[in-house]
């Protein structure tokens, strides 16, 4: 069985076909991080309401996540202007109190 890629039979240090995979291989490791990465926030978010319960503090954390995730990822605008590969992700941040025990 031959493998194609980018329409012909794979062909080894091909140029275009590596690069092509390249690409691949960053898009199933950037899926990768994501998946992890919100599932292990969803973990978080589940311990959190099973010991404090729902609060206005989570509810604007996960707000300004949802929105900052929006923007990212190209889904919504801010101020007219559309995610550029120039910016600099933005870090989520908990905006209420945190008490020290």
């Amino acid at each position: 069985m031959t493998t194609n890629i980018c329409g012909r039979p794979y062909v080894l240090f091909d140029p275009e076909q590596t690069a092509a995979i390249k690409r691949a291989e960053r898009k199933e490791d950037a899926i990768d991080r994501i998946v992890n990465g919100l599932n292990e926030a969803l973990k978080g978010i589940e311990d959190y309401v099973e010991g404090v319960g729902a609060d206005g503090e989570l509810h604007l954390a996960l707000n300004t996540a949802l929105c900052d995730l929006e923007y990212w990822a190209g889904v919504i605008y801010d101020n007219g202007a559309l995610y550029s590969q120039d910016d600099d992700y933005s870090m989520i941040e908990w905006k209420g109190d945190r008490g020290l025990i």
